[in-house]
Order: C-alpha cells, then sequence, then structure tokens
C-alpha cells in the first residue's frame, strides 16, 4: 500500500487501524534513525516523530 492510499484511509475513516498500518509503515525508518539517538532518548525521539506524522498526515491536502 502506497503512503498516498494510507494517507486517504486515514483522512477517511481516521480509525485506529489505519493510523497503525501507517505507523507500522515507517517503522524501519523510525528504526533507522533511532542508531543515531543514545539510547535514553530513543523512546522521546519515536513520540515526536509519530506526533509529526500524525500533524502532516491531518493536514496533507490529496489532489484529486
Amino acid at each position: 500500500m502506497k503512503f498516498t492510499e494510507l494517507i486517504e484511509e486515514i483522512q477517511v475513516t481516521d480509525n485506529e487501524v489505519a493510523w497503525q498500518k501507517m505507523l507500522d509503515k515507517l517503522e524501519p525508518l523510525i528504526n533507522s534513525l533511532s542508531r543515531y539517538v543514545p539510547s535514553q532518548y530513543r523512546d522521546d525521539l519515536r513520540q515526536v516523530l509519530y506526533i509529526e506524522v500524525i500533524r502532516v498526515v491531518r493536514s496533507f491536502k490529496l489532489e484529486k
């Protein structure tokens, strides 16, 4: 599933399943970034990234 499809699903349904699909899709990126952050800050990094993803997805306008 493409990111745009996930964003559209989230914007239409805004349910937990759709959000979890998005976060699962981003997990490899988050894990890669975590390698460059001291271990005591990794949970903070994950929370900040999740918050930013939510903010961006909610403000994203899909072109039809």
